[in-house]
């Protein structure tokens, strides 16, 4: 489908002219940078942060910012498979039939009739010796580099709100946004249920900054709207995470205007092994940590940093995509085998805390960060950053000394240490952050009557298996509300 052209002089000399625009989409994630007019050429960045379509079988059709552009297209077989086997695609295969997404840091044009792409060498940061080799110098640079992503990114904007929790990642961007001189403002939420709410948390955690923080409260009516405007428009996939709706409900009530920029420390966990499962059967202690890790094989250390997901049970949606559990395994498996080989072929560190890190850039969606785009597509004119996605930032963080990521089994280690040399203090985190399980409950009450009517009995006997089992299959039972409504979008046919 295409191949590398790296004598074709005219697309070189339109990617050295778009260098500009490139650079700015790094830090703007302008969406509308990187399609000509006549969709003949298309460009994408650093972490693909906005997925660009073509479908595969028609190059006349050329390149889309939408899936949709191509007509109504009902899923593909593989776009099924993946939204069963992890929840979501984590591969270019978009959602509907035969629609693919470019890869990030690639161009892609049209001639004699076939699609060609070439990779676009991406830009490589020099670091010291001094920066990555020292926990206090390391620490430092991340900071500095958040600060100057956020002037680049803010510096112009009119309204700009973070997303405040009880956790570190947040108070880490909150003291960033401080150092940069950005105007904002913090706002927090709360659900009216003291075992899930972080609101008292997040209260003491401003206060150690000084930073005046408003609270917004979220209803299971809040989220379950904002679930149903998610999938009014249209998406390339079902959005089946549960925080894009969150996100959605908090982004409206702190923006009344619908209009400005949302501010998280998204993606965190993944670029500086935040995940507790990240040090599990690990010893604590350095030196035995770096004995143990020093037996284990390339491939040992690369099943650590992509293991295999507990195969989602999902038979009703099995049943919509037309398949069954066991080519869902079968793909889930062969996905995962490949992703592994992709991660030990990838040239640097092959040491256990550099390969976690690679494989969390895979894990957390990069590319396509769809958690944010389904929210984005909902509220065009609002739009979401994290320093953590700045391509400065992540090589950084992967160049770092191994010993410096690893720690002591402290998950986010720099991040906690850069935490207490602003602060004096630590920031516990705290678990369940919002009440999904129980919303779950009612759900029917708010989505049942957006549900086509054969198809009514398939969500509310999941519903009714759900409350039997006293919320634990809430996530299956959202996986397949987004599907019945996404499926509803494409029956309706109307772009």
């Amino acid at each position: 489908m295409g191949g590398s052209s790296k004598g074709d002089s005219a697309i070189n000399r339109r990617i050295k002219s778009f260098d500009v625009a490139l650079k700015k989409a790094i830090t703007s994630r302008g969406q509308n940078a990187w399609v000509d007019a006549k969709g003949s050429w298309a460009i994408t960045d650093f972490n693909g942060s906005y997925p660009i379509f073509y479908d595969a079988k028609q190059p006349k059709a050329g390149f889309s910012l939408s899936p949709w552009s191509f007509g109504i297209r009902h899923g593909s077989p593989e776009a099924w498979k993946s939204l069963c086997a992890f929840g979501g695609l984590i591969t270019n295969q978009a959602f509907p039939q035969n629609i693919k997404r470019m890869e990030p840091r690639q161009a892609g044009w049209i001639k004699n009739g076939k699609f060609r792409f070439c990779s676009i060498a991406t830009h490589q940061y020099r670091f010291s010796r001094s920066e990555i080799g020292n926990l206090s110098s390391a620490s430092r640079r991340i900071f500095s580099i958040g600060v100057e992503f956020l002037k680049q990114r803010l510096n112009h904007e009119k309204e700009v709100v973070l997303f405040f929790s009880s956790g570190s990642d947040s108070l880490l961007v909150a003291l960033m946004l401080q150092e940069a001189g950005i105007s904002f403002r913090a706002v927090t939420t709360d659900y009216g249920w003291k075992r899930y709410s972080e609101h008292s948390e997040a209260l003491l955690n401003a206060g150690v900054i000084g930073m005046p923080l408003s609270t917004e409260r979220i209803t299971a009516q809040d989220y379950w709207s904002s679930f149903l405007a998610i999938h009014h428009v249209w998406q390339d996939c079902p959005c089946a995470n549960a925080s894009s709706s969150l996100w959605h409900a908090l982004a409206i009530k702190s923006l009344p205007s619908q209009s400005g920029v949302v501010v998280t420390g998204d993606h965190a966990d993944s670029l500086f092994l935040g995940f507790a499962g990240m040090h599990q059967s690990m010893p604590n202690h350095p030196e035995e940590y770096w004995k143990k890790e020093k037996r284990m094989s390339l491939a040992e250390k690369c099943a650590r940093a992509l293991p295999f997901p507990r195969k989602s049970d999902q038979p009703e949606i099995e049943k919509l995509g037309k398949m069954s559990g066991a080519e869902v395994e079968k793909f889930l498996k062969h996905t995962i085998t490949a992703r592994r080989k992709e991660l030990e072929e990838t040239p640097g560190g092959k040491d256990l805390p550099t390969l976690q890190q690679r494989g969390g850039q895979i894990r957390a969606g990069i590319p396509w960060q769809h958690n944010f785009l389904f929210v984005e597509r909902a509220l065009p004119n609002i739009r979401f950053v994290s320093p953590f996605y700045d391509p400065k930032m992540i090589q950084f963080a992967i160049a770092m000394k191994p010993s410096i990521k690893a720690g002591n089994g402290q998950p986010k280690r720099i991040i906690h240490f850069l935490i207490k040399e602003k602060t004096g203090g630590t920031v516990p985190k705290k678990a369940n952050p919002f009440p999904l399980r129980i919303w779950t409950f009612v759900m029917p009450l708010y989505v049942i009557g957006k549900i086509p009517a054969d198809e009514k009995v398939v969500l509310l006997m999941a519903w009714v298996k759900n409350l039997i089992l006293l919320g634990q299959n809430y996530q299956r039972l959202l996986s397949l509300a987004a599907a019945l409504l996404w499926k509803k979008k494409i029956s309706e046919g109307s772009l």
